[in-house]
């Protein structure tokens, strides 16, 4: 019961029941109407929900064309309040009318379908579904196959939440469970695996050339770091191969600044409750000092 549609934004998963459909990320509105005519050759029942992953207009583009259509809009909370924070009045039109914080459960027909947010992975607003008589995970791009990932640090993304994510995908299934990315081939668990690891090996690696003193410039055109998977055509989605080292070199920057801020706002208590022991002690210095000078004018 289960089908993708690619195209030129994020995969579209669709679940066709006895009598509707509910369908996970609708991509751009130019691409609505082919959309829906490929959704009409498996079924021309209503589409009754579309669930979206995140609020990026590669999967949300269509909301409002779907709207229009007669579909009841599901998303994170932090999805509705990023979509009404745009500009445009088409994307403000196509917010979610039913959000939720962390989880929740559609039983639409025989399929029980949980949607788990993913705390600042790709966004601040990833939600991850899962099929489970299908036995099918549909990621978002908190999960993309065979290419770099994307970590939108301006909504909330993070380097640690994107890895954290990856190891709550991997608790979904098993072996033998699909996986639908937000980009890229249908995969499974190894693929969500593997993509940890590379993130991990990519991290280490990035982290070793900063620590050897290199810039931002040198790490980014340094093609040994990441040549093992550029050749099997990690670089060629939209996230290249310099795009990443970049990306990675920030990251890893940024992260060591906050964890400079932490220890300074942990020492700066620390400070303070040694300035305040050791107040008595001058003052008790100072006043021994007086009562040695009076006794010597004596």
């Amino acid at each position: 019961n289960m089908f993708i549609i690619n195209g030129k934004g994020g995969n579209i998963g669709f679940y066709v029941g006895e009598k509707e459909i509910l369908m996970v990320d609708s991509q751009y509105a130019n691409a609505t109407e082919k959309i829906l005519e490929k959704i009409k050759d498996i079924s021309d029942k209503p589409i009754r929900y579309l669930i979206n992953t995140h609020h990026h207009g590669d999967h949300t583009g269509g909301n409002k064309n779907m709207a229009e259509n007669g579909t009841t809009i599901i998303a994170h909370d932090n999805v509705r309040e990023n979509l009404q924070n745009v500009k445009s009045e088409e994307v403000r039109a196509s917010v979610p009318v039913i959000t939720f914080s962390e989880k929740m459960t559609i039983n639409f027909e025989s399929e029980e379908i949980s949607a788990f947010h993913i705390n600042n992975a790709h966004t601040n607003g990833d939600v991850v579904i899962y099929f489970s008589q299908s036995d099918v995970v549909h990621t978002g791009d908190a999960f993309v196959n065979k290419t770099y990932p994307f970590i939108d640090t301006d909504n909330g993304g993070s380097l640690e939440g994107y890895i954290e994510g990856l190891s709550r995908i991997k608790m979904l299934g098993n072996k033998n469970t699909k996986v639908i990315p937000g980009h890229g081939p249908v995969g499974n668990m190894r693929d969500v695996d593997y993509t940890q690891r590379m993130l991990k090996n990519l991290v280490n690696r990035v982290e070793i050339e900063i620590n050897r003193g290199q810039t931002e410039e040198e790490i980014a055109a340094n093609e040994d770091i990441t040549s093992f998977y550029d050749d099997q055509g990690y670089g060629n989605g939209f996230i290249d191969s310099e795009k990443i080292r970049r990306s990675l070199y920030t990251l890893l920057i940024d992260a060591q600044k906050e964890e400079e801020k932490a220890k300074d706002k942990m020492q700066e208590p620390k400070e303070k409750a040694k300035d305040k022991m050791q107040e008595p002690k001058e003052k008790a210095k100072e006043k021994m000092q007086k009562t040695k000078e009076r006794a010597k004018e004596n």
